[in-house]
């Protein structure tokens, strides 16, 4: 299914429904900043506070990929596999160079 087909939110529709995103951790940058304006995005839209990656009460992980990945491609450190494994929230993993604004 072609991915424009599927239906979209505004920033404002996601600022207005209830959430349980209330901390937001950034891991993975190497160099590249997308993850961190990705999660400082979406923190601003949801009220989020942003945390470490070393918080255990965040509700969301915003992962960038290494600095070894090609741009547009996903590729994870060690260190972003293992938080991944061990976390108990849910993870937005973002391919090298691509940030999302909301």
């Amino acid at each position: 299914r072609d991915l424009h087909s599927f239906p979209t939110r505004r920033s404002s529709d996601l600022a207005d429904r209830d959430h349980s995103i209330a901390k937001i951790a950034v891991t993975g940058i190497d160099g590249d900043d997308a993850a961190q304006s990705t999660a400082e995005s979406l923190a601003e839209v949801l009220g989020a506070e942003l945390t470490t990656p070393e918080d255990p009460t965040a509700d969301l992980i915003v992962v960038g990929s290494q600095a070894s990945a090609p741009h547009g491609h996903i590729a994870l450190s060690g260190a972003s596999r293992h938080q991944l494994d061990s976390a108990r929230s849910s993870a937005l993993v973002l391919p090298r160079g691509t940030a999302i604004e909301f």
